[in-house]
């Protein structure tokens, strides 16, 4: 395919860190060349090689025509193509594209920069929210939550969606959670389980704490619930309890549980095992069926 002038391309090729300085030639010759390429810079990543190259436009000039936003290649395939924001954001320094640009999959370096970016498109796509919206409340999600700063690019983007959309609640929510659990490791337990500062009320998880502590005496239940949180499922954890006396008549699985609170992962059914996965069509689109 043709490229576009305007656009810094990134190419990554699965070579040994000691190719010769003619693979590297061949590999700059055999990029698309809509005009006159300047040839970039190779940077060795173990066993890669990203190589980069900036169109000039033809005859040489740093001149970067303007051009329609997209466009439907012959293969019927979107593309991309530069235009004033590009330019803009060139001459500040930056790479004026921020994807790698019509890259095999197979071949594409999935960085945390570029998934924080996916991700925050996702967020304010679902949202109806501009992106500097979704920045600024993300912003202030990190400031309440700063354990979630690492953490976000890697988080399901339903459950990110939510966080941003109720960000407002959260250091109400989060004092709640302190009354109720003032010893329990509550930023471990948050940068863990996030779903958990949305999803429980201060008199829901009193209640929660209450019969967990009835139902395994001993157990040191702010420090259960901080690491494990599948135990403020109080009936899932019956369950599991009945299916350890099922399995193994006369082991004693609620002084197990207070020894190693892991255990209950052993027991637990297939049903409960990604409580924060839905139980069934949540769109209208998976409603209908194919």
């Amino acid at each position: 395919d043709d490229a576009l002038p305007g656009l810094t391309m990134s190419l990554v090729c699965h070579v040994s860190p000691s190719c010769s300085s003619m693979q590297l030639s061949r590999l700059n010759h055999a990029l698309p060349r809509p005009g006159a390429w300047s040839p970039g810079h190779a940077r060795h990543h173990g066993r890669r090689v990203a190589v980069h190259a900036t169109p000039r436009a033809e005859g040489g000039s740093q001149e970067i025509p303007e051009s329609v936003a997209t466009y439907r290649s012959s293969d019927g395939r979107l593309k991309a193509a530069a235009g004033p924001s590009f330019q803009r954001k060139a001459a500040s320094g930056e790479d004026p594209w921020g994807f790698y640009y019509q890259v095999a999959e197979r071949n594409l370096v999935w960085s945390e920069d570029l998934t924080a970016r996916l991700l925050k498109a996702a967020v304010a796509a679902g949202l109806g929210l501009e992106e500097e919206e979704v920045e600024q409340r993300l912003g202030r999600l990190t400031c309440y939550l700063p354990d979630l700063v690492h953490k976000l690019p890697r988080m399901r983007a339903p459950l990110v969606q939510a966080l941003v959309e109720r960000v407002d609640e959260i250091p109400g929510r989060v004092l709640e959670l302190r009354q109720v659990l003032p010893r329990a490791n509550l930023g471990r337990m948050l940068a863990d389980h996030p779903g958990v500062v949305l999803s429980w009320s201060a008199r829901g998880l009193q209640d929660a704490v209450l019969r967990l502590e009835a139902l395994l005496p001993g157990i040191d239940v702010e420090r259960v619930i901080a690491e494990f949180p599948v135990y403020l499922d109080v009936e899932g954890v019956q369950d599991a309890i009945r299916e350890a006396e099922r399995l193994l008549p006369g082991y004693d699985v609620r002084a197990a549980m207070a020894r190693d609170p892991e255990v209950i992962h052993s027991f637990q059914k297939m049903s409960a095992m990604i409580p924060y996965d839905p139980p069934g069509p949540v769109t209208d689109e998976e409603c209908a069926g194919p």
